[in-house]
């Protein structure tokens, strides 16, 4: 145990322990960092591209033939048509939704007609009626999609050709068979086609509702189709948003960082305060004192002389309380044997004492001692031998299975 002790109070060690603290932990740091940021995965943002594009067909039966119109053949310019003369009135719709990587979203579709009447001069801001009918067996088309371009047409609401079929006079005498029932109050009514998309996502970053129709009147003998967007036919929504895919390190990855570090930070503090203590615990015990109560304590070089009355105290804090009720100071002074921590009141000391280490001589064994001299022979007594150290060390190396050393200038015994 006390080789253990000294070894681990080696400062070499100790440096080296704490070295090795001080990487584990930045490597810890930097390995618990990258958990991190790879859990936090911010890329590039997404871009994405919606349209909602609309067109129609008037089938046309006047005096002169029969012709279809459609918007796109046209020459630019308004076109302007009899009610009499339509027969039908075809819309169809595209949807479409470019993003600039693959994304999973949901979405909904949903056509509907909506016929309003409206009082007369207060145009479309005061709506006395409005009757909503809805294409396709169900109010809307969901479902959900992971792909970086999406389509959608009106195909999938109206199985013949793809498109709406309106019947115009149907809906002029819904319109009248209303209007009729009204009296004293004029009227106008008009009838809305429209086409809306919702696309979103998970995380709510995608978001977005796109409607496009247009709008038909039914009270005017003369009439033109308007789009319901002021820009057209299509209606376009760019955008992007952050794509950000946030989660946690578990619960293991975060208790093994949380070990680790206080265990490195733990061995660290125990090295560093061994690698700067005193090995000496005589000067440790003083160094302690002397720190930590500086401003009780007078120091003082010369060496105190013994009153005739002096208190030994059990340890330096018994001594603190005499000096704090006897408002004295406390006097540190050394001499060879030990360091005093002293009071003097009235011929009295009240003292804590440290006493120095002893050190032991080194014991030289006692075959290696120097002899005394040989005392001379007394008469008819043969002279007292004396050991031959020479001889002691060769045969120690004849036991070591050395060759032994020729004795110089040898006794006669």
């Amino acid at each position: 145990m006390g080789k253990n002790n000294k070894f681990f109070r080696n400062k070499a060690v100790l440096t080296v322990i704490s070295l090795v603290c001080v990487l584990g932990i930045l490597l810890s740091c930097i390995i618990f960092t990258g958990i991190i940021l790879d859990c936090i995965n911010v890329e590039e943002p997404i871009s994405y591209t919606a349209k909602n594009k609309v067109g129609y067909t008037v089938l046309y039966d006047d005096p002169d033939g029969y012709f279809s119109y459609d918007e796109f053949s046209g020459t630019g310019e308004i076109q302007k048509f009899l009610q009499q003369y339509t027969e039908e009135i075809t819309v169809w719709n595209e949807f479409t939704l470019n993003t600039s990587e693959s994304l999973k979203f949901s979405y909904t579709y949903t056509a509907r007609a909506n016929l309003i009447w409206s009082e007369a001069g207060n145009g479309r801001s005061r709506l006395n009626y409005r009757e909503t009918k809805y294409y396709y067996p169900a109010p809307n088309l969901a479902g959900s999609k992971e792909t970086d371009t999406f389509e959608i047409k009106s195909d999938v609401l109206f199985t013949e050709d793809g498109r709406l079929h309106i019947d115009l006079q149907e809906w002029i005498d819904e319109y009248n068979e209303f209007a009729y029932s009204v009296t004293g109050v004029s009227m106008t009514g008009r009838l809305e086609i429209d086409f809306e998309v919702s696309v979103w996502n998970s995380n709510g970053t995608l978001n977005k509702t796109v409607t496009n129709g247009i709008i038909i009147p039914l009270t005017d003998k003369t009439y033109y189709i308007e789009y319901k967007n002021s820009n057209g036919s299509v209606v376009t929504i760019e955008d992007s948003f952050p794509p950000r895919n946030v989660h946690f390190p578990t619960f293991i990855e975060t208790a093994v960082f949380v070990v680790i570090m206080i265990a490195l930070i733990t061995l660290l503090v125990v090295s560093c305060r061994r690698l700067f203590t005193d090995p000496d615990e005589y000067k440790r015990n003083i160094n302690h004192i002397t720190r930590k109560y500086y401003n009780d304590i007078v120091m003082i070089k010369s060496k105190y002389v013994m009153p005739n009355t002096a208190i030994e105290v059990d340890n330096f804090k018994e001594l603190l309380k005499f000096s704090q009720n006897l408002s004295k100071p406390i006097v540190c002074a050394e001499s060879s044997q030990a360091t005093a921590f002293y009071i003097l009141c009235d011929d009295v000391m009240y003292k804590y004492e440290i006493a120095k280490p002893v050190s032991k001589p080194r014991q030289t064994p006692p075959e290696l001692r120097p002899q005394p001299p040989a005392k001379p022979a007394e008469p008819g007594k043969p002279a007292e031998k004396l050991i031959d150290l020479s001889k002691l060390v060769n045969e120690k190396k004849l036991n070591d299975n050395e060759k032994p050393l020729e004795p110089k200038n040898p006794r006669i015994s």
